[in-house]
């Protein structure tokens, strides 16, 4: 949850009711609080506690008190995405809905990329092993070349000796 208030701040916890109603409960908005919360994101964990308990460990680094982090939505989205725990998000507050679809398309462009980069690394590998294999063929004709003219000195160690 957001709260304009306090512009900084993400109250990141946990609810056994609805988020929006949470948000709008009297103990979270008393008197000193200046505005109304609003949720940004939630999702349903099947356990609440640990799910908590991870996200705010995750979130450590930009703890500020309580359950209250110093840190951007969508960082924190990824933070809580990233727990390892199964979940249903169900809700992601319109304003940063953009903000995740360009970092997911982001994200697919790196793994594009780094796909691209592979399979080229792959190929050049591929080239260099079949110069090789040409390479060892014809060294190889050139041994029984020599077998078969007679010429003696010449062995498969030492036209092999400098590659070792």
């Amino acid at each position: 949850m957001t709260n304009p208030a306090m512009p900084d701040l993400l109250k990141v916890g946990m609810t056994s009711r609805v988020p929006e109603l949470r948000a709008r409960d009297e103990d979270l908005n008393t008197t000193g609080v200046p505005a109304k919360y609003e949720v940004q994101y939630y999702a349903f964990f099947d356990d609440m506690y640990l799910a908590e308990r991870k996200a705010h460990q995750k979130l450590k680094q930009y703890h500020y008190n309580k359950e209250f982090f110093k840190v951007d939505v969508p960082t924190a989205i990824d933070l809580i995405e990233s727990l390892k725990l199964k979940f249903i998000k169900i809700f992601t507050g319109p304003k940063f809905e953009r903000e995740f679809l360009l970092k997911a398309q982001e994200k697919e462009r790196q793994r594009a990329a780094l796909s691209r980069k592979k399979a080229e690394q792959q190929a050049e590998h591929q080239r260099r092993v079949e110069v090789m294999k040409e390479r060892d063929h014809r060294i190889e004709n050139q041994i029984n070349k020599f077998r078969r003219t007679g010429i003696v000195e010449h062995t498969q160690e030492k036209l092999f000796g400098h590659l070792y």
